[in-house]
Order: structure tokens, then C-alpha cells, then sequence
């Protein structure tokens, strides 16, 4: 199996907060998937076995080949999911995230449904109250990766209001790939009510390269509106991190979609919630 750069570090980090959270330990950051294409000149993605999306490279065809994801050298790439709940059976406050590098809170994942446009990874809280389901469809026509997340209650009582589910990511665009060029501070953000988009200004790439942008967009979250976010850059692993501001010209910063789930979540299939985003380059 394939590790990123730094991948093959396993990070121990010690959380002290006030929620119930699982000592953090090991690194999703094995390659579990790669989906590749030639269309609209290239694209390649790779997804963690625990379904990290640890980079985006497009496009992807020499002599044009740029990574926005795992961009950093010797840093590993920031990408990943939050779940903050109250445990409806003891009480406590409860925060999960898996961001990459640092992770708390989850079981084992579960890979599967491994086609050249899809792949599946399934894991459980560790308190056994959520099963989070992340279904990933690539479109190569498109340059981009369709994510949707199935959050099922499989505890035998109703989960109280307060949930959160939120989607991280520090995009550092072009700064990865054999042709990266940028430094991740000359990066420009932008958030609108549906997506956060990242993008260089392409005045400032240097000769023989060009600049390229990112979207994380909202698709769809049946009674559920998304809050869309420019964030702190690195594993931001807080359940409402603040937001830094509506456009960033010049800046490092992450992207995140965070939604506040309505009302209580009851248990079984007919109590899930399914909330579907994507990723593309622009």
C-alpha cells in the first residue's frame, strides 16, 4: 500500500477538551484508491483506506501535473470528516474526527465497492452510536470526486439535537505535483451559500506553468443547509470552527462545509441522514 509523504509516521497526540473523546492514535494516510482519467487533461485522486481524500491532482499530463491537496512537502495532507453528538445513552458530549493525520473516536474502516469510479469505506464510533458510510464517485469528465455520506443511528435509542457533520480540507493549490509552483500564502479563497472555492490568480504563475482552482460545493443534504466556511488551514478538528471571512486574496487557509443536523436523529436506516458534496477543479 501506497503512504504519502510523511506517510508513514504514525502521529500520537494527546486532545484534552471538554467533550468525550478517544485518544488519538495512528494516521489515515494509506493510499486505499486511486482513480485516475485522461479526459479534460487528466485527473488522479487518491482516497485513504478510511476514506481521506489525500490528493487531487489535475491536471494531470505532462507537462502540466498539479496536486492541490497534498501540496506541502514533509507536511501531510489536512482532509477529512468531524461528527460532534451527545452519547443518548450515557450523556456525554462526544467529538470524532478523522483528518488525515490526527483522528479520534473511530473503529476500524471498512473498504469496499472498488470500481475505476467508485469506492465505499464504512466505519463505526467507537461508543457504537454512529455508522457513517462514504460512497465516493468519480467523473473524470468533470475533474471531480462525488462524495455522500450516509450517517445512521445504529444505537437502539433517538440520537438528541445538537448533531454536527462537517467536511475539512487545507487546499493548497499548485503547490503539489511535479509542476507545482505556489506557495500555499498565495493562494485565494472565496465562499458563496453552497461551496468555498480556492483558486490562484493566473498572473502570478511563472513562466511554463499555469494556475488552477478547487471547489468544495454542497450537492445536496435533504432538510439540512450547509454553513460554508474559510477555515484554519491544518487538521482543524473543533466541531464549529470560526470562519475567517467571505474572501481571502493572498492567504493559507482550509475550506470546510459544517451542517447542523435538525432535530434528533432516530435509529435505523429510516432515521439516517444523507448529506452529498463534491470536489473539482476549476
Amino acid at each position: 500500500m501506497r503512504r504519502h509523504s510523511l506517510r508513514g509516521t504514525l502521529i500520537a497526540i494527546s486532545v484534552v477538551c471538554l467533550f468525550a473523546v478517544a485518544s488519538v492514535a495512528g494516521a489515515s494516510l494509506v493510499v486505499g484508491w486511486t482513480f485516475t482519467s485522461v479526459n479534460s487533461r487528466g485527473t488522479m485522486i487518491d482516497i485513504s483506506d478510511a476514506g481521506n481524500v489525500l490528493s487531487l491532482q489535475s491536471p494531470n499530463s505532462a507537462p502540466q501535473q498539479y496536486d492541490h491537496i497534498d501540496g506541502v512537502p514533509a507536511v501531510p495532507p489536512v482532509e477529512g470528516y468531524v461528527l460532534c453528538y451527545t452519547n443518548p445513552i450515557s450523556g456525554a458530549a462526544v467529538q470524532t474526527f478523522d483528518l488525515g493525520g490526527p483522528q479520534a473516536g473511530w473503529g476500524p474502516a471498512v473498504l469496499s465497492n472498488l470500481t475505476p469510479t467508485t469506492a465505499r469505506v464504512q466505519r463505526d464510533t467507537l461508543d457504537g452510536i454512529f455508522r457513517l458510510t462514504m460512497d465516493f464517485t468519480f467523473q473524470g469528465e468533470t475533474r471531480g470526486l462525488h462524495i455522500r455520506h450516509t450517517l445512521e443511528n445504529i444505537s437502539p435509542v433517538p440520537v438528541p439535537a445538537g448533531v454536527i457533520f462537517r467536511r475539512h480540507v487545507d487546499l493548497n493549490i499548485d503547490s503539489g505535483g511535479p509542476s507545482g509552483w505556489a506557495a500555499p500564502a498565495v493562494n485565494n479563497f472565496m465562499r458563496t451559500r453552497d461551496s468555498v472555492t480556492a483558486w490562484n490568480d493566473p498572473a502570478a504563475a511563472p513562466a511554463g506553468r499555469q494556475a488552477n482552482g478547487v471547489v468544495l460545493s454542497h450537492l445536496s443534504a435533504p432538510n439540512q443547509t450547509p454553513l460554508t466556511k474559510i477555515t484554519d488551514p491544518g487538521p482543524v478538528n473543533a466541531c464549529n470552527p470560526p470562519a475567517l471571512g467571505n474572501l481571502l486574496l493572498g492567504f493559507n487557509a482550509g475550506a470546510t462545509l459544517q451542517y447542523n443536523i435538525a432535530g434528533p436523529v432516530n435509529p435505523g436506516a429510516a432515521g439516517a441522514r444523507v448529506i452529498t458534496m463534491r470536489y473539482y477543479r476549476i
